[in-house]
């Protein structure tokens, strides 16, 4: 037998068998799923210190399925976790403070946001979008959250967030090392992207920048050291040091809405779908603009003066 991939034997069916009419007889609004096991059993999921604070679903057997049957599934560590590494009584907090019980009675702030992702088809998509970017800037103060994904040691997309929701994904090499523009189209590109990231009005958020900045100043496409204004992993050293510091993390506990989205598959190999590649940009980038105002908030909180996300 299997079950999300995992092999598991007679009495495990058992058991899987009965966990429908169990959550029948409850009728929860919410199930909290405690540690790998129920991770697993109700979703198919593995791995509880990935997906711990991912706003999941469970339904019934597709037989049986009504739409209002779909309960709400948030994963967190188990109690003896808390037992054995008193750190994490933070993460198990807020996920029960955030995700169970701030949401109660309100399912819709459980569903996933729609996201305005722009994945730029022509280079004339590029670069208006920048310049409009640019144009915001000279009027007002911008926040701009900045990712690469990089492959043989190129930047293979550049991904730029300005909201929760809002985000351009721009390609500029595929798997195979082919590029995605011809050379004149990918200069017009870097030479905008280089415009806009030195705009005095436009202020640099990321996760871990020192890294990107190298491929930045190393690419022939931009060839410059952009600044930085703030990096969110940097700040979360400062705020709760010793905590993780990885963004799906952070993602879990300041953003309103979180799903686990890092599948760590080897984006290298020529057989890659691309446009997940590019959406995960866009999620990068979103996501780390929305940390990046909630730990300004925090940041205000504990007396430290810095510029706000707008």
């Amino acid at each position: 037998y299997t079950h999300g991939g995992w092999y598991y034997n007679e009495h495990v069916t058992e058991g899987l068998a009965e966990l429908p009419g169990e959550i029948a007889a409850c009728s929860p609004e919410v199930i909290v799923a405690m540690g790998n096991l129920a991770l697993w059993a109700l979703t198919g999921e593995f791995g509880i210190g990935n997906w711990r604070g991912s706003e999941l679903w469970w339904s019934p057997p597709a037989q049986t399925a009504q739409e209002s049957s779909v309960i709400p599934v948030i994963p967190t560590l188990h109690p003896t976790m808390l037992l054995r590494k008193w750190e994490a009584k933070a993460a198990i907090v807020r996920d029960l403070k955030m995700r169970v019980v701030g949401k109660l009675g309100k399912m819709e702030t459980r569903r996933a946001p729609t996201y305005r992702f722009t994945i730029a088809a022509s280079v004339v998509e590029v670069l208006e979008m920048v310049e409009a970017l640019r144009e915001l800037a000279a009027y007002q103060p911008v926040s701009l959250a900045v990712d690469v994904e990089t492959r043989r040691s190129r930047i293979a997309c550049v991904g730029f967030g300005w909201s929760p929701l809002d985000a351009l994904c721009c390609p500029l090499m595929h798997a195979d090392g082919t590029r995605h523009w011809s050379p004149e189209d990918e200069a017009r590109i870097g030479r905008a992207i280089r415009y806009l990231m030195n705009e005095p009005g436009v202020r640099l958020g990321n996760q871990n920048f020192n890294y990107d900045r190298q491929y930045f100043a190393a690419d022939p496409v931009f060839d410059f050291t952009p600044k930085c204004d703030f990096d969110t992993m940097v700040a979360q050293h400062l705020i709760f040091p010793g905590t993780p510091k990885d963004l799906t993390y952070l993602s879990s506990m300041y953003c309103e809405h979180h799903v686990f989205w890092k599948d760590h598959e080897n984006y290298a190999t020529e057989n890659v779908d691309e446009h997940k590649l590019w959406r995960l940009n866009c999620l990068d980038v979103v996501k780390t603009w929305e940390v990046d105002a909630a730990q300004q908030r925090v940041l205000a909180g504990l007396g430290y003066a810095c510029c706000s996300a707008s």
